[in-house]
């Protein structure tokens, strides 16, 4: 499943299986990405700039974003995630492909990494290794002990058939060697959905099924394992309605819900909350607020008691418009409090990030969508906000 693996620290990261179902999606060519080379984990690499020094505890707190060295290539539609290496920690993205003039010009195979240094400022980017095929639209979850979780998405081998995504493997490397433990098929298609794990749960969030036009309510969930994989899929309550392009996070044991569009590309105002039982099971969806300008694709982190959006796109299909807001949402016990702009905005409007993790008051954001209408490109910007503590 891996290729070119030359760490000597124990990672752990759940990489998609890869098996297939037919689905359609413009643009050609299927590429490992580019050699990015090694990094000794010198910090050699541009520093952040200026000492921002201390972490806010605030609930409103300004971000100051910095643009770091760029990613090897421009990319959308990857995931995004910080992965504990033990002594080491990583931000790693994985897959995606490089959009031009909103055509898919080249998709890609490769896990690439920077080391995450004591300041919260970036090293070298290196590539770990690559999947079989690429991987694009999937989903991501961190476990619970530090690795990543990849599921769902699709796939072009060398052939350049697209294929989606079922299965789930456990890959680990030790002293430069693969080790791999394979997990639990998925039994249903997701196309750009949103997962987390909550109660010690995959769940796997809507998106689009087998074609890239259906977009679908349904979501899935899957047990981890005391083996650190994940155990048998079985369908949860759907969402209320069909809902694909949106953004989620877990805030106090729940999954809230912004964003997206449904099957008519009609934007969805309805802010949902997920309902657990005493056994931490998924039982159903909630309506807690509304968000009146809602966006696709925008990406989200929580700091407090607050859920901050980031960028996304409007006005779709016809004229997209891609945004640099940052909405702050207050999550409370009732539901939803105060929904506001901030005064900060990203530093490039953009779109189909979709993560932005968090370490430590640093949030990481490579890559993504940017233009406008049939201009749409990827980019390899990568910008660290840093929540600054007075």
């Amino acid at each position: 499943m891996f290729s070119g693996l030359s760490s000597r620290s124990t990672i752990w990261i759940i990489a998609v299986y890869l098996m297939g179902l037919g689905l359609g999606c413009g643009g050609d060519g299927n590429s490992p990405g580019p050699d990015v080379g090694t990094d000794t984990g010198t910090h050699d690499a541009q520093h952040m700039g200026p000492d921002l020094s201390g972490t806010c505890d605030a609930e409103d707190c300004p971000i100051v974003w910095t643009e770091t060295e760029s990613f090897p290539t421009g990319v959308d539609h990857h995931t995004t995630g910080i992965l504990d290496a033990g002594e080491s920690k990583w931000l790693i993205v994985a897959g995606g492909h490089r959009t031009e003039n909103q055509m898919v010009e080249t998709r890609f195979s490769n896990v690439t990494g920077a080391r995450i240094q004591p300041d919260g400022s970036l090293g070298e980017w290196r590539e770990f290794g690559s999947f079989a095929g690429s991987l694009s639209f999937h989903g991501q979850v961190n476990d619970p002990d530090g690795g990543l979780i990849y599921m769902g998405g699709i796939s072009a081998g060398d052939g350049g058939d697209i294929t989606a995504n079922l299965g789930v493997l456990a890959v680990s490397i030790e002293d430069g060697e693969l080790q791999t433990t394979v997990g639990t098929e998925m039994e249903r298609v997701f196309r750009h959905p949103t997962a987390h794990i909550v109660h010690d749960r995959i769940v796997v969030i809507g998106g689009f099924s087998a074609t890239q036009t259906e977009v679908q309510a349904a979501v899935s969930t899957s047990p981890m394992t005391d083996e650190g994989v994940n155990g048998a899929w079985s369908e949860a309550p759907d969402l209320p309605q069909p809902r694909a392009l949106h953004t989620s996070v877990v805030h106090e044991g729940s999954i809230y819900v912004f964003g997206g569009f449904n099957q008519n590309t009609n934007r969805i105002a309805d802010i949902l909350r997920s309902t657990h039982a005493n056994d931490g099971s998924l039982t159903g969806w909630e309506v807690v607020g509304q968000w009146e300008d809602a966006r696709w694709t925008a990406t989200a982190f929580v700091h407090g008691d607050h859920a901050y959006l980031l960028g996304g796109g409007t006005a779709f299909p016809g004229d997209p418009f891609i945004h640099d807001t940052i909405t702050r949402v207050e999550l409370t016990e009732d539901g939803i409090g105060t929904i506001e702009d901030i005064e900060e905005e990203l530093p490039t409007a953009r779109s189909h990030v979709h993560q932005a993790p968090m370490l430590n008051g640093r949030v990481y954001s490579v890559g993504g969508q940017t233009g406008r209408g049939s201009r749409r490109d990827s980019i390899p910007s990568v910008f660290v906000g840093h929540l600054v503590g007075e």
